[in-house]
Formats: C-alpha cells, structure tokens, sequence
C-alpha cells in the first residue's frame, strides 16, 4: 500500500542516506526503490502525511546521537519535524520553523520568517533548538520582507541567502550564537528592478 510509481506531488529536494535516495514532495517523503517505483515512508501506522508541504531537509546529528535523522523543513508557519530513518516522526517547538536549511561552520542554518523578526537568518549549535535563550544566536533581517528566502548554501567559506530580490552574504563575529554575538546580512546582488519568480 506504500508503493507510488511518481510522487503525488513536484519534488523539492533529494538526499541519499542509508543506501537509499529520498524525494521530499508535498506532504510525503518518498524512497526510492528502484528507477521505476517509490515506497512512500510510513510512520508505523501508514503513510506519514506532514502537516504541511515540505519546503527543505538536511541530515543532522549532534554529540549523544547514535544515528543521524532527518530535519524536514515545513515552511514558515509550520514546526518542523524530524525522522529517525525508522517510524518516529516527533515535531520540534512551535517556533522552529524554517524556509530552508542549511549546515555551515559547524552550525545548522535556517531561513525563516516571523511577525517579529520579518524574513530572517538564524545559526544553531542543536538543531533542536533555535530559541535565543538556547544554542541559537541572533536571527538579523534578510531584505525586504515581502520575499521568503529561496535558498541558504556555504560557499567557499561563506553563508549565503538568496531571495527574488537578490542574494545575500551572512556574516558574523567569531563568538557566534553566543548571546549578543553581532551578526548581519548586506545584499550582494541587487535584482529588485527584475524581480521575478524565476529567480534562484
């Protein structure tokens, strides 16, 4: 019953892991079998419907794991949700929301946004938790806030976030997420006058 020949929806992301590819497409995560079929991961009960459309996931681990698991990012109003490869999906707070993920200098990345913050960048030292009065630093502002971020990515040693707007270099002190550590974003290529849905 967990078969699919193509999934129900267009995928946004492939990660290989344990000796198979996984295909994040809407609300479902897919594995591939073989070129011509997918099994569709279950929780133990069926098929694992995620509470929203998936919008990103990154394999994550930190000291005391035993295996890594995979972070699903759900988009900015939805929690996002890890998997430990076998039956257990467990969502994280109601404030751990993420556009795109991202792994950088040792930090789990995220582009997200918020009422308070508008559309912001975040570093994490727990993937878990990117509360400020945790492992997380400071989420500074990514550019206009009417554009979600579309990608966060390292690059020769740099954190990058793109927008329709534009692309984004993220800097920031040696002390990081430290409380009060400064970090800041300043915009790198400028596309407002060809804003379009094409971009990044």
């Amino acid at each position: 019953q967990f078969v699919n020949q193509h999934p129900d929806a267009p995928t946004v992301k492939f990660i290989e892991w344990n000796g198979h590819v996984y295909a994040l497409a809407g609300k479902r995560l897919y594995r591939i079998l073989t070129p011509t079929s997918l099994e569709v991961v279950n929780d133990g009960t069926g098929i694992h419907e995620l509470p929203a459309d998936g919008t990103d996931m990154i394999l994550v681990s930190k000291p005391g794991d035993v295996e890594p698991k995979l972070l699903v990012s759900l988009g900015n109003e939805t929690p996002m949700e890890l998997w430990d490869g076998d039956t257990t999906w467990t969502p994280l707070g109601a404030t751990e929301t993420a556009d795109r993920l991202c792994l950088h200098d040792n930090l789990w990345w995220r582009v997200s946004k918020n009422d308070t913050d508008g559309v912001f960048v975040q570093g994490t030292l727990d993937y878990e938790d990117f509360a400020l009065a945790g492992t997380a630093g400071e989420r500074p502002q990514v550019g206009d806030n009417r554009f979600l971020g579309r990608q966060i990515f390292s690059w020769k040693g740099q954190l990058y976030v793109a927008k329709i707007d534009g692309l984004y270099v993220v800097t920031y002190a040696d002390t990081y997420p430290a409380d009060g550590a400064k970090i800041q974003c300043n915009r790198i290529l400028n596309l407002e006058s060809e804003i379009n849905r094409y971009n990044f």
